[in-house]
């Protein structure tokens, strides 16, 4: 599976790539929306949801341009409801910063653990 990491702080980003490829899957890293959509088709995004200058939807919305079916699970420190809702309302996944092996783990194999079940 190749995994796109969208994610502007290097070390939480270095971070999700060793959790991804000791999964046994591809990492591919961006550190903004632009370099995210040159490195497209992926199985799944990993997209921090307060990139610097933009935020994790929008470069959703511009992958989904091009691959609408596209498996995504945001990642976020963000703690307002409606920030949540927006995140929830793109039907991904979400894991709280910071995040453990397990969790990040969990999220990438499509089980609805982290903060969706903290909150639903």
């Amino acid at each position: 599976m190749k995994v796109l990491i969208i994610e502007d702080q290097s070390d939480i980003r270095e971070f999700q790539r060793y959790v991804v490829e000791r999964m046994g899957h591809e990492a591919v890293l961006a550190q903004t929306g632009d370099e995210a959509r040159q490195l497209l088709p992926v199985d799944i995004v990993l997209v921090d949801f307060s990139l610097r200058g933009t935020d994790g939807i929008e470069v959703l919305q511009a992958i989904r341009a091009s691959q609408p079916e596209v498996d995504v699970v945001f990642v976020t420190a963000t703690t307002a409801a409606r920030d949540l809702e927006r995140i929830k309302a793109t039907g991904a996944r979400i894991v709280r910063k910071p995040h453990s092996i397990e969790e990040l783990t969990s999220a990438l194999d499509g089980e609805r653990g982290g903060l969706d079940a903290r909150t639903s």
